[in-house]
């Protein structure tokens, strides 16, 4: 994205609101990232048993379901 509009003006529209969007994208990679620190989250919580995509990284669903 940075590519698409780096050649713009800095004025830009397109290029505030692309520059806006990246840095969302930056803040929202961070904040995953920081979740590999973070307690596991119980498998005994309500609701948890209600998700389909609940399996974890470390313990990932087994292949086709």
């Amino acid at each position: 994205m940075r590519e698409l509009v780096m050649d713009l003006p800095d004025d830009h529209p397109v290029r505030h609101y692309g520059e806006e969007k990246m840095a969302l994208l930056d803040r929202l990679g961070h904040a995953s990232s920081k979740a590999d620190d973070s307690p596991k989250e119980s498998r005994t919580r309500p609701g948890w048993e209600g998700l389909p995509s609940a399996a974890p990284a470390y313990d990932p669903l087994p292949p086709g379901r």
